[in-house]
């Protein structure tokens, strides 16, 4: 019993968690909104500067591809196959650790390190291997809590004013991460869908055995009362054969009185 017990512990432990997202979700809607606004945002804000190959490749074509495959993943891959949306994530990652060699030594370490450890986490719950998604949510949470700062920082300094085209760029970093959280948001386990069509059915199932226990009652009284018939009528045999018994001692008593008196 233990070891069946264990088993299915560990079985269940094995078993890759499968998740899913459907887009008629409103936080699949929101995130299908912002992923747009980053693609757009990066496409203007590096308007006319395509000269560079290197710059044109990283840093407008790879955040621009990211972006749509994450959509095209979001809108018509979400329901069946989720775990693809972690490619355009690896895409993103690689974009934001080329942006990073430019930053001071630090900064660029910080960077890649959390890039590094974003995507692996990511893929890996995409994948099951991790078997929720709340770790995602922090993970992204801070990155766009640190861009709306950090932006409203850069909006104050009247010393070195923020140009248009690196300020689209930051928001379109900002809009990629907030797309990211509200589809973590509304990442959902087929496991708990299974759980709640058991829920469902649950009242159906407890009907059933109400029923069934009715059944059972009712057999039980018949077969009580098919036991206890035959016991009545071996009684009533039995009383017949005492009377039966004492008529004829009676009669044979009056027999024996008459024979008495003629003698």
């Amino acid at each position: 019993m233990n070891e069946n017990a264990v088993n299915t512990v560990n079985s269940d432990a094995n078993v890759r968690a499968k998740f899913y997202i459907e887009k008629e979700s409103i936080f699949v809607r929101v995130a299908v909104v912002f992923t747009i606004l980053a693609a757009a945002m990066r496409i203007i804000g590096c308007y006319g500067l395509w000269g560079d190959a290197f710059f044109a490749t990283t840093q407008i074509v790879l955040p621009v591809l990211s972006n749509l495959l994450f959509l095209l993943c979001l809108l018509f891959l979400g329901k069946k196959f989720f775990c693809l949306t972690s490619i355009p994530v690896l895409l993103g990652a690689v974009f934001c650790i080329v942006r990073a060699v430019d930053f001071v030594w630090w900064r660029m370490l910080i960077d890649i390190i959390v890039c590094l450890a974003g995507s692996v986490l990511y893929t890996a719950v995409a994948f099951g291997v991790v078997k929720s998604k709340w770790p995602l949510v922090p993970l992204f949470t801070v990155p766009v809590i640190y861009r709306i700062f950090a932006g409203a920082a850069l909006l104050k300094d009247t010393v070195n004013p923020i140009s248009l085209v690196d300020g689209l760029q930051e928001l379109s970093i900002l809009c990629a991460y907030i797309g990211l959280l509200f589809a973590a948001i509304a990442m959902k386990k087929e496991k708990e869908a299974g759980k709640d069509e058991e829920k469902a059915k649950a009242p159906k199932a407890g009907f059933s055995k109400l029923m069934k226990f009715g059944k059972n009652k009712d057999n039980e009284k018949t077969e009580e009362l098919n036991t206890s018939q035959p016991e009545n009528n071996v009684s009533c045999e039995a009383e017949a054969m005492e009377e039966d018994n004492s008529a004829e001692e009676s009669a044979n008593t009056a027999e024996s009185e008459v024979n008495e008196t003629g003698e």
